[in-house]
């Protein structure tokens, strides 16, 4: 098996191994909604970053990266339960901005169609220039 499919299928692994312990074992710990958008292993297998998403107020999302950051030992200690590997990826957490800037995009977007139909809406009902003649 080539190393690319080995680090995709280990990427793969470890995404749904962090994301099920988030569920089980941080249960009421993380505030806002917290999922695992992707990770990315080292070309090594020896280290691997875990971007999340967060859904919530700055504040949720701060107390959230704290409570990863102090967690991510365990999380690596599931991982090692979890998968047989012969080394233990070394996890670090970091936050997937782009789920916010998609949400930023889309809102950006909704605001041009809204006001690209009030604009057709406005010129549907205003006065043509056969109207102003009668």
């Amino acid at each position: 098996m080539s190393d690319n499919r080995r680090q995709l299928r280990l990427e793969k692994e470890l995404r749904e191994v962090i994301a099920n312990y988030l569920i089980s074992g941080l249960r009421g710990e993380l505030e806002g909604l917290v999922s695992v958008s992707r990770v990315q292993a080292s070309p090594d297998l020896k280290s691997a970053k875990v971007y999340v998403s967060h859904l919530g107020t700055d504040e949720q999302r701060e107390a959230s990266l704290g409570v990863l950051g102090e967690r991510v030992r365990d999380m690596q200690v599931e991982v090692a339960h979890k998968l047989k590997l012969r080394y233990t990826p070394r996890l670090t957490i970091e936050l997937d901005a782009s789920f916010e800037k998609r949400l930023k995009v889309d809102g950006i977007l909704r605001d041009l169609e809204l006001e690209r139909a009030e604009r057709e809406k406005n010129r549907g009902t205003a006065p043509g220039p056969a109207d102003d003649d009668e």
